[in-house]
């Protein structure tokens, strides 16, 4: 018998088919972390001298409906970029959080990115407060702090008041009133966006640390870190914060990170 040609004509051996988990199963497993997440943060906070019912609203961030997983992300993207328009950031996005209604959207292909879905879900908490308690801070607030900051006035519909007295001190044509006014419109509009983002993030990863911290591991890929540089200028706020008022680095972090989760991000303006 020829075993070599008895062996050849076995059958090839099939390679076994491992089959791809449900996106929706992955989700529920994301969700389930960044709520264990959200609770060790919100510990943190109160145990470092935050009030606790100005935490309160966290418990209602992962109710039902309050995430919703997607079709694929170029989808998404699209549907975005006709509302805000084709850009960079549209291009980029990977999950979001609709200002309207405060719903978490999620592509299925991040249905397992602790880091993503915790993001969006410290915007989520900061419009709780905002939109359904009446309790927080909207944008044009934030934009009015920041303009006082700088000198500028803000007009009740949130624009840039061309009385201003800044304005009227360096401008003295039409023309440079309305260049002024562009300048300070972007200027005021870019970093409004540099904090809200840099706060939540800077307090996303804050979280992951705190709960290793606890012996808690939460994983969250390096790739899917975003804003850099934003989080280095929410950092030196902190350092002022901590130095200006005395405070341990504890009762600091606490301090910026309730400010993150209760969307109340203009009581770090003095500290710009």
């Amino acid at each position: 018998m020829d075993t070599e040609q008895t062996i050849n004509n076995q059958p090839e051996p099939q390679e076994q088919i491992i089959p791809k988990e449900n996106p929706a199963d992955i989700f529920k497993k994301t969700l389930e972390t960044s709520n264990q997440t959200m609770s060790v943060l919100v510990d943190f906070a109160t145990e470092n001298g935050v009030a606790a019912e100005r935490l309160s609203h966290v418990v209602r961030v992962f109710e039902a409906d309050g995430h919703i997983l997607l079709p694929p992300i170029d989808t998404m993207r699209c549907e975005l970029a006709k509302i805000q328009g084709e850009s960079d950031r549209t291009r980029r996005t990977r999950a979001l959080t609709a200002r309207k209604t405060g719903e978490v959207f999620v592509p299925e292909e991040q249905a397992g990115s602790v880091h993503d879905i915790f993001h969006e879900s410290i915007h989520r908490a900061a419009w709780l407060v905002d939109r359904q308690q009446g309790l927080g801070i909207s944008t044009t607030d934030i934009v009015r702090k920041l303009a006082s900051h700088y000198g500028i006035a803000i007009t009740e519909d949130g624009r840039v008041d061309p009385n201003s007295e800044y304005i009227k001190q360096y401008a003295e044509t039409d023309e440079e009133i309305k260049n002024l006014i562009e300048f300070f419109t972007e200027t005021l509009r870019g970093e409004t966006l540099r904090l809200t983002e840099g706060i939540t993030e800077w307090t996303t990863r804050r979280a992951r640390d705190i709960a290793r911290e606890k012996g808690i591991t939460i994983e969250m890929a390096e790739e899917d870190m975003a804003y850099d540089d934003e989080v280095q200028y929410v950092d030196e706020i902190r350092t002022r914060l901590k130095e200006k008022e005395g405070l341990t680095d504890k009762v600091a972090d606490a301090k910026v990170i309730s400010a993150a989760i209760s969307g109340n991000i203009i009581e770090l303006v003095p500290y710009l």
